[in-house]
């Protein structure tokens, strides 16, 4: 994981130093938002949670196949507490242009 978050700042950092509006897609644990903070520190990231329902992640995870309901039910348990964020923002009914309103928001409080 550590490799894949340093090829993502890597690349994020070249795109952004080309004047490139960035965002990194990731399912995130605590020691590699350290990472992302650390090493995109010059650009001053801002790291948004979309969390939708249980129940709408379950749908979506049934749609797709991924995981097995019980991992996913743990996986979610264990982002109910995590706290390392900047701005958290329930997708679960929300359309994709409202989400995407809402990300250009932080992104132009970011580059104020």
């Amino acid at each position: 994981m550590r490799f894949g978050v340093e090829n993502a700042c890597l690349l994020a950092t070249r795109f952004a130093a080309n004047s490139c509006d960035v965002i990194l897609l990731d399912f995130i644990w605590s020691y590699t938002i350290d990472l992302y903070r650390e090493w995109l520190s010059p650009h001053k990231p801002k790291i948004v949670l979309l969390m939708p329902s249980l129940d709408e992640i379950l749908r979506r995870n049934q749609g797709r196949g991924w995981l097995p309901a019980h991992e996913v039910e743990m996986l979610y348990a264990e982002m109910q507490n995590f706290t390392d964020f900047d701005e958290k923002i329930d997708n679960s009914t929300i359309p994709v242009e409202e989400l995407a309103r809402r990300l250009a928001s932080v992104m132009d409080k970011v580059n104020g």
